[in-house]
């Protein structure tokens, strides 16, 4: 997390005094030798889960006592600060331009921390429209963004976490994309009033509901364990399977080593750069500037303005000065969600499977002796096919008598698909018939739900014709129906009108298909093209993903978060914060422990 004020030992700066050559060559290959160690236990999987967490802390910690000892810095037990005034002087040209925009980002994120009940907090002194689009961006992230966060979670090591979500196919149209967003509209009950909730007391109470909501689960875990263990077989899966809501993030260890590296430095850096502009902006003079580090690894940023001024300020000004990092992060979790979408869309399905060629085409089918064999499919019903998985999507959704057009070769082709069977070839509108002797007239006696006559035509109707052929029987019927397949136009005349319909396959699970077999083909590509696509999705994946979390878990009201900051700014009460603190801290210990019982147990 983004931390603030003076160095490990007690001592502010941690500026990086005059070194020698030598010295500069020391630190270098220190720095060399950490990153070796952790991509060594980032790839050493057989010395087992604890081996390595271990022995990447325990190198960041003898890299980083070694590297404040030859440079000089201030720190203890492998953190130490690199920092100085170079950085004032940037967040002090970003406070000149754009102040409208700052404060209004300011105020947005703090409605975006504190939901609807942030207006009776701000007391008017924000406005309207600002805070309704405040109200709307938490749904909207919820709704939409939050839906997609399974494209980063999958680059977190957690045993725990992977079983719940499977690795990202990275071939995904925009028309996929929508139709995965729509359903989380009409979510679960649950999910609804996780939204509701959210909307009411924003991001802060949003990570707070989800701790406990987690640590319930955990408890109820631990209390099967403990009766299994009295009833003498021990169920240690009760806790274990149970997915923690902390855990440590380390680059190397359980995030990948550089892009995870590039991605903390990012985020701690617009968090507290915009801490900065926020002060520079109420006039605060800023000391000092730069980054907490864990041996190679930023494990936070500070930006050390004099707290005495701050305290001067008004409760609204100080608020925003607490809450401008979150909402940066919250900006810069949009924006690398956009992008890394843009990536997963259009970079990522042309990094493997490009091509599609047809190897067959099947005798009864209509694309038989039509469509060249060895020729490359390039669109399907209007859709470009960059692979086989977009293909076998779009293909999926045809059915018996639906119209096909396909590019192969750069020819269009069109095509009434067929039932892949006998079923499927019969063409049917969905009415049950009976005969009448006495009369002999035939007339319906229902409809069938999912079929185009259902609810058209009335039961007890005379049937006199059939695709204009006249009918008294059953045997008539049957012969005037023969020739219905799906998609075929059937019309029935009654006494006082005429019906037109358009025939459905009579087995609701049947495909259609125009009977072409077909095969990947992989395409040339420049070097390293793969590599630097797949690295570019890590990065910004890991940006949106971790600027999101870091951003909702700053909100939380515990010492040294900015949530503890802004709510201790609008909460005066000391009794207050020390329960509200206690309850986070509580969740936040019993939310580790499924962490601890997988590794150790």
């Amino acid at each position: 997390m983004a931390s603030r004020g003076a160095g490990p030992n007690g001592k502010g700066g941690g500026r990086v005094a005059k070194l020698s050559a030598a010295r500069w060559l020391a630190i270098l290959a220190l720095i060399v030798i950490g990153f070796a160690s952790l991509y060594f236990a980032y790839v050493a999987s057989y010395i087992g889960p604890l081996n390595q967490i271990g022995i990447g802390i325990l190198s960041l910690i003898a890299v980083g006592v070694m590297i404040t000892k030859v440079g000089a810095l201030n720190g203890s037990y492998g953190l130490y600060m690199i920092g100085g005034k170079r950085g004032i002087g940037i967040i002090q040209k970003l406070s000149r331009h754009g102040t409208g925009f700052w404060n209004a980002m300011a105020m947005w994120g703090i409605v975006l921390g504190f939901g609807l009940v942030s207006y009776p907090l701000l007391r008017g002194r924000i406005d309207k429209r600002l805070y309704a689009f405040g109200v709307v961006s938490i749904v909207l992230l919820i709704v939409f963004a939050l839906p997609f966060m399974s494209y980063a979670l999958q680059f977190i090591t957690l045993p725990q976490l992977q079983s719940l979500i499977g690795p990202t196919q990275g071939l995904v149209s925009p028309l996929e994309l929508l139709s995965g967003i729509i359903p989380n509209l009409s979510s679960s009950p649950l999910a609804m009033a996780l939204d509701a909730f959210s909307a009411v007391f924003g991001f802060s109470g949003f990570i707070m509901l989800l701790l406990y909501l987690n640590a319930a689960k955990i408890i109820g875990g631990l209390v099967v364990y403990a009766q299994s263990v009295l009833a003498g077989a021990p169920q240690l899966g009760a806790v274990t399977a149970q997915v923690p809501g902390v855990a440590p993030i380390i680059p190397g260890i359980d995030l990948p080593l550089v892009a995870g590296v590039l991605s903390l430095a990012i985020i701690l850096i617009v968090h507290e750069f915009s801490h900065g502009v926020l002060s520079r902006i109420f006039k605060v003079r800023i000391r000092t500037v730069g980054l907490l580090m864990l041996g190679v690894i930023p494990v936070g940023a500070f930006v050390d303005p004099d707290e005495r001024q701050v305290k001067k300020l008004d409760r609204i000004k100080q608020s925003k000065i607490f809450g401008a990092g979150v909402s940066a992060n919250f900006v810069t979790s949009v924006l690398f969600f956009f992008l890394m979408l843009a990536v997963v869309v259009y970079a990522i399905p042309g990094t493997y499977m490009t091509q599609v060629r047809v190897t067959a085409t099947n005798a009864g089918f209509p694309a038989y002796g039509v469509v060249p064999v060895g020729s490359t499919i390039t669109m399907w019903n209007g859709v470009p096919i960059n692979n086989y998985t977009t293909l076998t999507t779009v293909a999926g959704n045809d059915t018996p008598g639906k119209h096909v057009t396909i590019v192969a070769q750069g020819h269009t082709y069109s095509f009434t698909a067929k039932g892949a069977n006998t079923t499927c070839q019969i063409g049917i509108i969905g009415v049950d018939v009976s005969y009448n002797n006495a009369t002999d007239t035939l007339s319906v006696v229902k409809t069938i739900p999912g079929f185009p006559a259902y609810g058209v035509i009335p039961n007890g109707t005379i049937i006199r014709s059939w695709n204009g052929v006249r009918v008294r029987n059953l045997a008539q019927l049957a012969n005037a129906s023969f020739n219905d397949t799906p998609g075929s136009s059937v019309s029935v005349g009654t006494p006082n009108n005429t019906y037109t319909f358009t025939a459905k396959a009579a087995s609701p699970d049947c495909r259609g298909y125009i009977g072409v077999d077909v095969y990947p083909y992989e395409v040339p590509r420049p070097p390293l093209y793969d590599q630097a696509v797949y690295f570019i999705f890590t990065l910004l994946a890991l940006l949106f993903m971790l600027s999101f979390f870091i951003a909702i878990a700053n909100f939380l009201p515990v010492p040294g978060f900015d949530g503890w900051h802004m709510y201790r700014t609008n909460i005066k009460s000391k009794k207050v914060m020390r329960a509200l603190s206690i309850l986070v801290v509580v969740a936040l210990l019993l939310n580790v422990i499924p962490l601890f019982a997988y590794y150790l147990l």
